[in-house]
């Protein structure tokens, strides 16, 4: 078992260009994690709002109007906050930070090849997946924001 490598799916992609784009937050104060995970396919086309809550989608399960797929893929997710301990009892509007995301949104895929699968943003108690960036309104205040990508 010593000799089997274990690989990562985005293992042939550099992903210090990700850091990269996200310095100017660090130096505004926010807090940027970068990490691989596995998440749910939502297919947007079933829903007629701008979002999906997260707990009308997790009662709908099994539904046939339910937007989450049953799909799992791995994902890079880009998780963006405060950055201090306490995060959850800070808040920012998503205009602070809408033109970064709107830009690694843009980069990752014309240049990186990476699908953006979601937005999701959390305001206790509101959990919402956003199909894109530019569908978060400007003045939306959250604790934290997470962009998945999925490499295609």
């Amino acid at each position: 078992m010593k000799y089997i490598k274990s690989y990562k799916i985005f293992e042939s992609i550099d992903l210090s260009w990700f850091e990269e784009l996200f310095y100017e937050l660090e130096d505004e104060g926010f807090k940027v994690d970068i990490t691989e995970a596995q998440s749910s396919v939502i297919d947007f086309s079933k829903v007629t709002t701008p979002y999906v809550d997260a707990h009308d989608m997790y009662r709908k399960e099994g539904r046939p109007d339910n937007p989450i797929t049953g799909e799992v893929v791995r994902t890079l997710n880009v998780v963006v906050n405060r950055g201090d301990k306490d995060y959850l009892s800070r808040t920012f509007r998503v205009g602070d930070i809408k033109d970064q995301l709107l830009f690694a949104e843009s980069f990752a895929k014309g240049e990186k090849g990476l699908d953006m699968m979601y937005v999701y943003t959390m305001k206790v108690p509101n959990y919402r997946y956003f199909a894109s960036v530019k569908d978060i309104p400007d003045d939306y205040v959250v604790q934290s924001v997470t962009v998945t990508f999925r490499n295609n």
